[in-house]
This record gives structure tokens, sequence and C-alpha cells, in this order.
């Protein structure tokens, strides 16, 4: 009788399976992270304390960029909202310009009247300002000029009456430059001012500590 060559499927995958069963149980259940950390081998416990500290910082970095995306953000947003403060307050009075410029946008020189220092006294400081009247002909100017003692009577109220807060925020400083600009104004003059600049600005302790 004749004995076949190939042997049953059966018998063929029966070792397999049984190979697999082993290696199975021979990996055993998963160590936990505990059972790392208090592991006698050395490599392992290493590489998982290494792995911990390396998780921590990409938690911190990660935060650290939330936070600085945030500010970066709120910054943003609050320069959009103080343009369109000053265009509010402004009309596009100065094109936002917060520094003087001594020649005009076609690069003319500039038509100003210098009008001498200005002091006023807040609480324990003392604000010592050089201030400059930009005007829209000399004739405008000389006439500021020839009237000086009238020039400091409508502008030293209005600089008494302002504080260390509203020249020191760039905002707030417009808007009292061109109050001071306004004010000459009233004066009869051929022209007018344009703006005020204050070309010379220190903030000293008043002696006389109020």
């Amino acid at each position: 009788m004749a004995v076949s060559e190939h042997p049953h499927p059966e018998a063929e995958s029966a070792p397999e399976d049984t190979l697999e069963h082993e290696v199975s149980d021979a990996e055993g259940p998963k160590p936990t992270l505990k059972d790392l950390l208090h592991s006698s081998d050395s490599p392992s416990k290493y590489l998982t304390v290494l792995s911990m500290v390396f998780a921590g910082l990409a938690l911190i970095c990660g935060g650290i960029l939330v936070v600085q995306y945030l500010k970066y953000r709120s910054n943003a947003k609050n320069e959009a909202a103080r343009k369109a403060e000053e265009a509010k307050l402004y009309g596009g009075w100065l094109a936002g310009q917060h520094k003087f410029k001594y020649k005009s946008e076609n690069g003319d020189d500039l038509i100003t009247q210098p009008l001498g220092e200005f002091r006023a006294s807040w609480k324990n400081i003392e604000l010592r300002v050089d201030l400059v009247a930009e005007c829209s002909d000399e004739e405008t100017c000389k006439s500021l000029k020839d009237q000086e003692l009238k020039v400091r009577d409508l502008l030293m109220p209005l600089i008494q009456a302002s504080s260390q807060e509203e020249v020191m925020n760039p905002t707030r400083k417009l808007a009292l430059r061109r109050r001071l600009a306004e004010k000459l104004n009233e004066l009869e003059l051929k022209g007018r001012v344009i703006q005020i600049d204050f070309t010379d600005m220190t903030l000293e302790p008043n002696s006389r500590g109020e």
C-alpha cells in the first residue's frame, strides 16, 4: 500500500500554533511604568526616566508657545484698537504720526517757531518741556513770536492741567499736542498752527515735595 508523500494540513499547522503559543507565554504581560521605574535593569530604568524628562520638556515648551501666541494675539488686538481709537479721535489728524518731522512730505523745510520752555508741577514730579509750533506760513509763526506772552498765557494752563501719565502715553500726548495747537489758533493769525511738538522733555523730582 502506497503512503502519501504530502502530510495532512493539520499536521503542518500544529507545530506553528504550538510555537506561537510558546512565544506568547515567553513574552508575558507588558511592564507598567511603575515596574520600569523600580526595575533592577539599569538601562531600562534610565531610558524610562529619560523619556519622562523629555515628555515634561515637550509639555513645557508647548505651554510656552501657547502663552507667547496668546500674548502676540493680545498685543496685535490692542495695537489695532489703539489705531482705531486714534482714527476716531483725530480723524486722520497728523496721519497718526507721533514724531515731529522738520521736513514736509515733499521734502520742503517746515515753517516752525520755538515757543520756549514750559514747566508744570504735579505732586512730586516737575515737568520741563520745550515747545515748537509748526505754522502754515511764515507770517503765522512771526505772529506767535510777537505775541509771546499771550502764547504762554494760553498754553500754560493746559500744560499745568495735564499729568505725568498723559505726557508719557503716546496717544494721550498726541491729544494734548492737538489741544495746544487748537488753543493757539484762537489767536488772530493769518494762517494756522498745524501742530505743537515737544522737542525736549524732562521729568524730575519736585524739590518742593508736595
